[in-house]
């Protein structure tokens, strides 16, 4: 047996239905971007507010809280960024992966009724472990029986 030299996932197509997938990873990045943008604004409040508080109780600029909330702000920056970037990236890859698990079925579904409508022969539909619309494999599968059974009989 050959061995195999890509990983297994390189010869995966992954935008199956590209207007859709699309779509819905469109959707994704829409809602991730909202999301880090209210995070950042709200970073913001909170820093300005501080710097706002120290400044209306009299504190002076060179006193030490104003380094503390300089230096957490700062901090604060890299780990709005990180995890920002991490969310970007996740809800990406989920967008594609859910996408895929919708896309495909439909695929496969309009591929096995184009053959039937074809007069072509067809084998049992089923679909994915993680695909939806699992009940729909089933239905086409007793259409497919009862279209052969209709061809035998005439």
């Amino acid at each position: 047996m050959a061995e195999r030299t890509r990983p297994i996932w390189y010869r995966r197509k992954y935008l199956i239905n590209p207007e859709f997938q699309s779509t819905i990873i469109g959707f994704f990045v829409g809602l991730s971007v909202v999301t880090i943008l209210v995070f950042f604004w709200a970073f913001r409040l909170v820093f300005g507010n501080f710097l706002d508080q120290a400044r209306e109780i009299g504190i002076p600029e060179g006193h030490p809280l104003y380094q503390l909330i300089t230096q957490q702000q700062h901090a604060m920056v890299w780990i709005l960024t990180g995890t920002s970037v991490l969310m970007f990236v996740f809800l990406m890859v989920g967008g594609i992966i859910l996408s895929h698990q919708i896309a495909g079925p439909i695929f496969r579904l309009t591929r096995q009724l184009q053959a039937l409508l074809d007069d072509e022969e067809v084998s049992p539909m089923a679909f994915r472990k993680r695909d939806f619309f699992h009940e729909l494999a089933p239905l086409v599968n007793q259409l497919s029986e009862k279209l052969e059974e209709a061809k035998r009989q005439q």
